[in-house]
């Protein structure tokens, strides 16, 4: 709900804000004397804003007071894991400890996330459950702490896929995966991420993968996948036009064949990120490349511990990435760069609870 009212008070004073469309209080705060600002409010409809000096009760009452849009800082969400049905929230721009923000429908594992970037959906889509395979969409709004909502359903029961998007162009794309609990495929996913309903299927990658991940460089639309796993470790990487809904096409290598890894960028700032993943054990190396040339991943720097089948997201071109759950043990760390910037990654903070195998967006 990013809309706010703001004004500047000569006395300290409660300040209340009422929606004049059925008179339910929004927001009541005490505020100093000076400038005020009282953000995440809902913005439909105008306000009434009184202020009720504290020192001696006396008031003044504004109506008709349209709240103010303003661009709120990108939040990540990490949800899922191997024993949580949890969705975790935190402000990317500024480190700390993760906060509660609501429940998947059901436990989700070996999956990966979407959002169409600032028009703040987030999607979590398929992944393995106590039952096997599924083909369960979930979708939140990101500024919105709340349970999952159904969105619909993928074509088969999947998981272990990279996905991407082209951010606010609305076009998610869901590549490869393990298919219905017997064996991997070459197929991919597509979704309109604005509008509720099922996946569709289409276009291939250049072969069988699965538990592999992917990242994006937005509107600029172009998805790249990272590894994976067709009976051996992979280090290739494909690529889509995901406006399209075509095949892929091979982009070059990673540096080293590995599964299990996580994926972000900073977006239409053109640089890709693949953290981590499997060999013969986690791995804690951060490779990198430019989005919109293909040619083979360069070595950026590395973990604090090796990370792999987790999630990971960004705040777009302001330029941090995220990242955070482990493969061989469960761990309660995220950890984060400065995607423009070669180097180790560094502590950001703790999720609510340690787990594994969990998925990641963001909305930026």
């Amino acid at each position: 709900m990013p809309y706010k009212i703001s004004g500047t008070l000569t006395d300290g004073a409660r300040v209340i804000i009422i929606e004049e469309s059925d008179w339910s209080i929004s927001s009541s705060t005490v505020e100093t004397s000076g400038s005020f600002v009282i953000d995440e409010l809902d913005e439909s409809g105008d306000k009434l804003v009184i202020a009720r000096r504290t020192s001696d009760g006396w008031g003044l009452g504004y109506g008709s007071v349209t709240p103010e849009y303003y661009a709120p800082l990108a939040r990540g969400l990490f949800a899922g894991g191997n024993i949580s049905n949890v969705i975790d929230y935190v402000t990317i721009a500024t480190t700390g400890n993760a906060t509660d923000f609501g429940d998947l429908q059901t436990g989700k594992r070996m999956f990966n996330a979407v959002s169409n970037g600032t028009n703040n959906r987030g999607i979590f889509p398929g992944g393995n459950t106590s039952g096997g395979s599924t083909n369960e969409i979930d979708y939140v709004s990101c500024d919105t702490p709340a349970n999952a909502a159904d969105f619909g359903n993928m074509f088969w029961n999947v998981n272990g896929f990279g996905a991407a998007s082209n951010a606010t162009s609305e076009k998610g794309w869901f590549a490869g995966g393990y298919l219905n609990d017997s064996g991997g495929t070459d197929w991919c996913h597509w979704l309109n991420i604005a509008s509720l309903g099922n996946a569709t299927y289409g276009g291939k990658l250049s072969a069988y993968r699965w538990n592999l991940c992917a990242t994006d460089n937005g509107t600029n639309d172009r998805g790249v996948t990272g590894g994976g796993f067709n009976g051996s470790h992979s280090n290739v990487m494909d690529y889509v036009t995901i406006s399209t809904g075509s095949g892929a096409t091979d982009f070059g290598d990673l540096h080293a064949q590995l599964y299990d890894g996580t994926a972000t960028s900073n977006r239409t700032g053109n640089r890709g990120i693949f953290q981590g993943g499997w060999q013969s054990g986690d791995a804690n190396r951060i490779d990198y490349i430019t989005i919109s040339s293909t040619g083979n991943a360069s070595d950026f720097g590395d973990m604090i511990s090796a990370v792999g089948r987790g999630g990971g997201c960004s705040n777009g071109t302001n330029n941090r990435g995220l990242f955070a759950v482990a493969m061989g043990s469960v761990t309660n760390t995220i950890q984060y760069v400065t995607i423009s910037t070669l180097g180790n990654a560094v502590d950001f903070g703790d999720l609510t609870q340690a787990r594994g195998e969990g998925a990641a967006c963001a909305n930026a």
